[in-house]
């Protein structure tokens, strides 16, 4: 995991270990406080391994990559989570910090990716988790470059998907909201209590330890849900799949599967609550228990949602 020591990136890497998974996060190399950070993690029993890393750097996560995995054993999961900010308007922002989001928020993604993926495939299983942002769709005032960044994540992580999905591997992408971590909280208190948490469904910024989606994303249970786009904005998720876009409604999850055996439904009940259920297509052809929560398509699920999509299906 790519920027495993920060607010989120620290969260998921805790949830992944006390799951039961192997960790190995990386730094950047100016991290003054990664051995600090180690010791209390030991303290609180968990063993991590960290690597000192250069993400937008291609050589050298090539060069990461091989003492990896020749040192802790085959990469199974990657999660791409490394990220910066450098804001100011366009007029303002010059080519230095226009690159630095670049290199680090999107080269990094390919760069981890491109050494990891292939030993995925030939063993036939593997997760690749995508962290964006809801500023990749929703825009920002001054985050031109780390909007076009996370935003670049999407187009990245749909078309692997379209690789690899076939060879046991998914690929996804989470677009995290306004989450208490550092980057946020930076922000001045009259501009969140104004501008920003008004817009969140519940009403607060989440936290990072709410963002549990990834340890579903990097389960085997998660076999098929290759290459959609999760947002979390506060324990609400959003989801675009198969180019559909979505309506962001309070807490609903706005997400339509399509596939040549049928597709899931959604019919609005009053303004205010969607009822999902799978078309008589679908439906008819379902015969086995499902593989995966059927939670995370509505939050007014039709009991018909434990059935699974046909074989066929797209998802």
């Amino acid at each position: 995991m790519t920027g495993g020591m920060g607010e989120l990136g620290e969260a998921i890497s805790v949830k992944l270990y006390d799951a039961g998974y192997t960790v190995v996060v990386t730094h950047s190399l100016n991290n003054t406080g990664a051995e600090t950070w180690l010791a209390q993690m030991a303290a609180d029993g968990r063993q991590f391994h960290a690597y000192a890393l250069d993400v937008g750097d291609y050589e050298t996560c090539q060069q990461c990559a091989q003492q990896i995995k020749n040192e802790v054993g085959p990469i199974d999961i990657l999660i791409d989570n490394a990220g910066i900010t450098r804001d100011a308007s366009v007029k303002k922002l010059d080519k230095l910090n226009w690159d630095a989001v670049i290199r680090t928020n999107l080269d990094s993604v390919f760069n981890m990716t491109n050494p990891l993926c292939e030993g995925m495939v030939e063993r036939g299983w593997g997760r690749i988790v995508n962290v964006s942002s809801i500023i990749a769709s929703k825009g920002g005032f001054g985050q031109t470059n780390y909007a076009a960044a996370k935003a670049g994540m999407h187009g990245f992580t749909k078309s692997l998907a379209l690789e690899v999905a076939k060879k046991g591997v998914t690929v996804n992408t989470i677009s995290p909201g306004f989450i208490a971590t550092k980057m946020v909280t930076a922000v001045p208190q009259e501009v969140l209590d104004t501008k920003i948490i008004p817009q969140i469904p519940v009403g607060r910024l989440g936290q990072p330890e709410e963002a549990a989606l990834v340890l579903y994303l990097c389960s085997r249970e998660a076999a098929i849900v290759p290459g959609p786009t999760l947002r979390l904005t506060a324990v609400s998720i959003y989801s675009k799949a198969n180019g559909q876009s979505n309506t962001r409604i309070g807490v609903r999850h706005e997400h339509i599967l399509g596939g040549r055996g049928g597709r899931f439904i959604r019919t609005r009940h009053g303004g205010d609550v969607d009822h999902w259920s799978l078309s008589p297509r679908a439906s008819a052809r379902a015969a086995t228990p499902s593989d995966g929560p059927s939670s995370l398509l509505g939050r007014d699920a039709s009991p018909t949602l434990t059935a699974p999509l046909p074989r066929d299906a797209d998802s």
